[in-house]
């Protein structure tokens, strides 16, 4: 059995230079804002259609890699995972 992800992908769309600075992460590490992060706020930011797609796709590429009649479709869904999950 197969378990796990190829790769965690962040992409970043119209964001500031400073988006990715350390100052205002350790000012806020100095300032315990960090005990007000919740589950409920990191959940907030995760993109679940994206997540489902990447999961389904996922397994799809498994059963074709490992599934020995289904090999001949390999080029097919390689392609198609990479277009749908972009």
């Amino acid at each position: 059995m197969i378990i796990g992800t190829r790769a965690t992908v962040i992409e970043l769309e119209d964001y500031g230079p400073d988006a990715l600075a350390l100052s205002p992460v350790i000012e806020n590490w100095k300032e315990g804002w960090r005990w007000n992060l919740t589950a409920v706020d990191i959940i907030k930011h995760i993109d679940t259609t994206h997540l489902d797609k990447v999961f389904v796709y996922h397994w799809i590429e498994t059963l074709v890699a490992y599934v020995l009649t289904l090999a001949r479709y390999w080029g097919l869904v390689e392609r198609d995972c990479t277009q749908a999950t972009q």
